[in-house]
Order: C-alpha cells, then sequence, then structure tokens
C-alpha cells in the first residue's frame, strides 16, 4: 500500500544550488527530514513539515510525556 501512494506523487531531483533557491521560492510547503534543510527552508521562509526517524521506544516515551506528534511505522 505505501508504495502505490509514494508513486503517484510526482517528484523532481534538485542538484544546483541555485535551483534548490527556486524551487524553495516557488513552494507553498515543504516536507523534509531533520537536519540542514530544515534551517535552509527556514532562511527561505517556507512553511515545513519535519521528519525525524525515531526507535518505538522513544516514540513511546514522547507519547507518555504529551508531546503533540504523529508516529508511523512499518
Amino acid at each position: 500500500m505505501k508504495k502505490e501512494w509514494i508513486t503517484d506523487i510526482p517528484t523532481s531531483f534538485v542538484i544546483e544550488q541555485q535551483d534548490k533557491k527556486n524551487a524553495y521560492a516557488a513552494a507553498h510547503l515543504a516536507i523534509a527530514a531533520s537536519g540542514t534543510i530544515a534551517l535552509e527552508l527556514a532562511d527561505a521562509k517556507l512553511p515545513m513539515l519535519i521528519t525525524y526517524k525515531v526507535s518505538p521506544h522513544i516514540g513511546m516515551d514522547c507519547a507518555s510525556i504529551g508531546t503533540n506528534a504523529l508516529f508511523l511505522h512499518d
């Protein structure tokens, strides 16, 4: 099911620095993995959803202290 859903999303890859800046300017929002990209998107003032991959134990710990997060797993 995951694979079919992902293949329905149009994708392209940006390699050049100027291409990235143009992509940020043209986008309405971004979904990204945590890291340097989050800083670049913040600098571009682009709304974003940052994703993290954590172990189930850490996910349960976050949920138990009331962290408002969505946990997806295989």
